[in-house]
């Protein structure tokens, strides 16, 4: 019965995501980034925070403690306790910097800022290198609660079905 479950669940999954590629074949930079920027900043922070705190809290947090003890536990608060507030002060002043240089992402308007191509990209390596602890928590965290159910796999199946479903397959709409 969990099999059918975790099927139905995994094909409409698939279904979903054939779907939003079909329609998404001519969309701009803007319009997939940013909507075309225009939500209104409440609207983007909403997102923002039920983005970061489903992923983490709903899924992540309660598989890793589970799976790997309560030294998960240490580093989610820690997270929390250190990046949100430092994000609540410093968020503003990156959102006008991106409104003032129309740009759509971080490395966007750091390179824009300091008139740097180089500064721009080593920002961009450093959003991604910032990202692999996340980026691992959630992996840990998804592999707990799938041996729980009785679904096994190894973490490498794991890293390559994701580098298969997110590799762009249409890079001309991202071309500047």
């Amino acid at each position: 019965m969990t099999g059918m479950i975790v099927a139905c669940v995994l094909l409409l999954s698939l279904g979903a995501a054939w779907l939003a590629r079909v329609r998404s074949r001519h969309m701009t930079v803007e319009t997939l980034l940013v909507a075309d920027r225009a939500l209104p900043a409440p609207m983007l922070f909403i997102l923002t925070v039920g983005e970061i705190y489903s992923i983490g809290s709903i899924v992540a947090f309660p598989a890793g403690l589970y799976g790997h003890g309560i030294s998960y536990g240490y580093w989610f608060l820690g997270y929390l306790l250190l990046a949100f507030p430092v994000g609540y002060f410093v968020g503003p002043a990156i959102w006008q910097r991106a409104k003032q240089y129309n740009a759509c992402t971080l490395p966007e308007v750091f390179g824009r800022h300091f008139e740097s191509v180089a500064f721009e990209r080593l920002t961009a390596w450093a959003c991604v290198i910032a990202l692999v602890p996340w980026g691992q928590f959630q992996f840990i965290g998804l592999r707990s609660v799938l041996d729980t159910l009785g679904f096994s796999a190894a973490p490498a199946a794991g890293l390559a079905g994701c580098a298969v479903c997110s590799a762009p397959h249409d890079l001309e709409p991202l071309a500047r």
